[in-house]
């Protein structure tokens, strides 16, 4: 997986959005893969194959206590999902997921093609 220092990065977008969590228990994502935790994100089809890094937004910028993760863009959901306004991590366990809850989230969209 990338490791995300804007320093070190072209960020294709810079998002100020929300972002939620999601788990099931058997499928695939929208692009056919396992979803996995720690890796899986569903976003805009449009950002399919991009690295996403994520910190919680705190109001003080991208520091690295506020980092959530980095992770690949794999899959989709409803409508704010589908539009941009939310990414949805994959947490394997309900429970975990129900915990993160929502966040004000900054996320660097990155090419993952190297």
């Amino acid at each position: 997986m990338t490791v995300c220092f804007p320093v070190n990065v072209k960020a294709e977008e810079i998002l100020n959005i929300k972002a939620t969590a999601y788990c099931y228990n058997s499928g695939t994502t929208a692009t056919g893969t396992i979803p996995k935790e720690g890796r899986t994100l569903a976003g805009k089809r449009e950002w399919f194959g991009k690295i996403a890094c994520v910190w919680e937004d705190k109001g003080n910028g991208i520091e690295p206590e506020n980092f959530i993760g980095s992770y690949i863009v794999e899959d989709t959901g409803g409508e704010p999902i589908r539009k941009g306004y939310v990414v949805d991590v994959f947490i394997e366990d309900y429970e975990e997921a129900k915990k993160f809850g929502s966040k004000n989230v900054i996320v660097v969209l990155i090419d993952a093609k190297g």
